[in-house]
């Protein structure tokens, strides 16, 4: 599942990416702070603090979430007000913050330009005033006025780094270390993701040795961890950032480190625990008013709701919620089109979902901020497209968000554009397309497993890099320590002669002190060694495992071809079909193989395979295949059983055929149907498979073992290699049965 889903528009959550502070002039304000502000501002003396005041104001409405006109009109208003003041007091400091804070804004309403000429102004002033401090914010205030593409990225980088030359010439440590975070930040941004981790963990301990805030390190290490595809290390910093967030009394963003946990769940499929901590977000985001993020952050509960076959009370819950927040924008506009949209589709109620997909599509032509990320919404809408089978329209969208994520985006999502517009080529016959976006797809996922393993691999090298740097530290310490003691071994030795056989005694005893010192420091060094040479073989293990898992790969995929081959060759043998019929049958063949082997890499045991989770996945793939006006309904009665891929890979091709040929042949004449599946295991061991439908069934004079079928001689052949009974009844529908003994499973 996409990392960015659950919240409607990217934007919203850029103003929690990664900020110590919502500005360096002011901290964020909370709405009761700001309505507070707003009513004793008139009554204020006109000085300095009532220009601060006005500032602190226009910041809460730059930074407010969405981007409503009136909004801008009243930071604007106070920017004005600002200046002014400032000219009249002769408030340097005051017209250079105020110079700053209007590059903000408009950076915010698009006037990219302008706002670059405003900052290097104020960057201007500041460096003939000699304020280190407000220079280096103005450095920092420059970088925020450059998008978010490949170009900005860069200047942003310079910017940054600049920035923290200057706060660590003004003696500002927290700004400092603040700046590196922004840089690591800029790496994840441009898919550097294990760079971007190593980065957000050294942050995290140099903000730790002076005391300072930890929860937002903590949140970007959950996106970053969620996108290398470590969702357990995503979860364990996501709890992290919300428990030292409540612990530093600064829950401003919690709204955001609750929907960035959610995000780690629900990419784990668990979607109860994803749905909570949407709800806790959900709370406060209701709580401070925020219209646009309460809809939002419904939008997430609503997919939850929807994978979890609850589209109905979905749709119950966020007409709900709409009635209490009414759309007030239209971002909030986008996103509850886009909500009901989805709901909808998880409906298959495909007339209404158009209504809210071509609602989407008008308000789209509207926006046209660049630093809006619309991935998701060109998703949602290529996806509807492709489901009612215009494909067209289809590969418009998810080319237009393919070309987005590229930009911006994430390997997660584009490897799933690839896969949805290899549906939409092979769909089209455009093979070689198709073909390509299919290797894309597997390359983009085998790269997100080994991100994965990376970024386990990564996190042992860092704990290693942080105790060898605690090793050094403690033995500079140790030898400084040593270097004290002989100055004052040649202070004493230039006493003794003045003080006698006393001193002389005295020193002796000092000595013999600081030869059993350096004993036990010899001591603790000959452990530390051997504890660094038994994580050096432990790493040596690592690699060893990693060639026999290559060599295990190796064997898996010759096998795979051998069986590949032998079905093809089967297939060659019964002439007739077309050349696309035969490609399409061979290639729900060859999917249902690659299935087994995608349950195996995604398992933490390689040689088994869960049947019952397969099973699901398989029938989602067959009845997207031949989705058409036809309501086939599936029926799924499964056990949790787990079979060794030498008996799995066979199973699979055996329910390819059963589920295949029910689909194509059962219901002729008939809009809607059922498919019922069953899967059980009996006391002695036995597991008893059955497909059945309740469709027009076969003649009764008819033998199935008798039929020229490549399926049905499949079925049988493949029955006989795993030792199963396989036995077809032809009541009320066609039933195909198979019973395997208990020598199949996996003790």
């Amino acid at each position: 599942m996409s990392r960015s889903c659950y919240i409607a528009i990217s934007l919203l959550l850029s103003a929690c990416h990664f900020e110590v502070k919502a500005s360096f002039l002011f901290p964020r304000l909370t709405r009761s702070f700001a309505d507070s502000a707003a009513r004793v501002l008139p009554y204020t003396s006109a000085d300095t603090s009532k220009v601060i005041l006005m500032l602190k104001l226009s910041t809460f409405y730059i930074y407010k979430p969405g981007e409503e006109q009136a909004d801008m009109d009243s930071a604007s208003t106070h920017l004005v007000s600002a200046l002014a003041l400032s000219n009249q007091l002769g408030y340097k400091k005051g017209q250079i913050m105020t110079l700053l804070t209007w590059s903000i804004l408009f950076s915010e309403t698009g006037d990219r330009p302008r706002g670059v000429r405003l900052t290097k102004k104020a960057i201007g002033l500041s460096a003939s005033m000699g304020e280190t401090h407000l220079l280096a914010i103005a450095w920092f205030y420059l970088g925020e006025t450059y998008p978010q593409d490949a170009k900005g990225l860069v200047e942003k980088m310079r910017c940054f780094q600049q920035a923290k030359v200057l706060f660590e010439k003004a003696g500002d440590r927290e700004s400092q270390i603040d700046m590196l975070g922004r840089v690591a930040d800029i790496h994840y941004k441009q898919g550097n993701y294990a760079q971007s981790l190593r980065e957000f963990v050294d942050v995290l301990a140099l903000f730790r040795s002076i005391n300072g805030p930890l929860h937002l390190t903590y949140n970007m290490l959950t996106e970053v961890s969620n996108s290398m595809g470590n969702y357990q290390e995503s979860i364990k910093y996501g709890h992290a950032a919300i428990e030292t967030a409540q612990a530093a009394g600064d829950t401003v963003f919690i709204g955001f480190f609750y929907s960035k946990l959610a995000t780690a769940y629900y990419d784990l499929g668990q979607w109860k625990p994803g749905i909570r901590y949407l709800e806790k977000a959900l709370n406060h985001f209701a709580s401070q008013n925020e219209t646009m993020m309460v809809l939002s952050t419904g939008n997430g509960i609503c997919r939850g709701m929807v994978n979890m076959g609850q589209a109905r009370e979905a749709i119950a819950f966020y007409n709900d919620l709409v009635k209490k927040y009414p759309p007030n924008n239209i971002f909030a506009k986008l996103t509850v089109a886009k909500t009901y949209g989805h709901c909808y589709m998880g409906l298959k109620d495909y007339r209404q979902a158009e209504r809210r997909y071509l609602t989407i599509i008008s308000l789209l032509k509207s926006i046209k901020n660049e630093d809006i990320d619309f991935v998701e919404v060109y998703k949602d809408i290529g996806n509807y497209y492709l489901t009612i089978k215009e494909y067209d329209k289809a590969k418009y969208y998810l080319s237009e968000a393919l070309h987005i994520n590229h930009r911006n985006g994430t390997v997660r999502l584009v490897s799933q554009l690839h896969a949805m517009l290899f549906k939409v080529d092979s769909a089209q016959g455009n093979y070689l397309s198709a073909i390509r976006h299919q290797q894309q797809f597997k390359l983009l996922s085998d790269s997100i497993f080994n991100d994965a393993k990376s970024s386990k691999i990564a996190t042992l090298q860092i704990q290693y890099d942080s105790k060898e740097k605690e090793q050094n530290i403690a033995l500079l310490n140790r030898q400084n320590a040593i270097q004290q003691a002989s100055i004052r071994q040649k202070e004493l030795e230039r006493n003794f002669t003045i003080g006698g056989a006393f001193m002389l005694l005295l020193l002796s005893g000092l000595i013999y002190n600081q030869y059993r010192i350096k004993q036990r420091n010899n001591e603790t060094l000959t452990l530390q060694q051997i504890d660094i040479s038994q994580k050096n073989s432990a790493l040596l293990d690592l690699v060893e495992e990693k060639e026999w898992l290559l060599k295990e790969v190796h064997h898996r995929v010759k096998n795979n071809l051998q069986t590949v081959m032998g079905l093809l060759e089967m297939q060659l043998a019964h002439p007739g079909q077309s050349v696309v019929t035969v490609i399409r049958n061979s290639q729900r063949r060859v999917f249902a193989m690659s299935l087994i082997h995608q349950k195996l890499y995604q398992s933490d045991d390689v040689r088994i395979v869960k049947m019952n989770l397969y099973l699901k996945e398989l029938v989602d793939y067959l009845q997207d295949s031949f989705a058409g006006n036809k309501a086939i309904r599936f029926e799924l009665d499964l056990d949790p059983v787990e079979l060794r891929v030498a008996k799995a890979i066979p199973l699979a091709l055996i329910l390819n055929e059963a589920i295949t040929n029910a689909l194509k042949y059962a219901f002729p004449d008939r809009d809607e149907g059922r498919i019922t599946i069953s899967m059980k295991e009996d006391e002695a061991g036995n597991i008893h498979l059955s497909v059945s439908d309740d469709g027009v069934g076969m003649p009764e004079d008819l033998n199935p073992r008798n039929m020229n079928s490549l399926g049905m001689k499949l079925m049988a052949g493949l029955s006989g290699d795993i030792n199963a009974d396989f036995t077809i009844e032809k009541q009320q529908g066609t039933t195909i049965r198979l019973v395997l003994g208990p020598e199949v499973l996996e003790v």
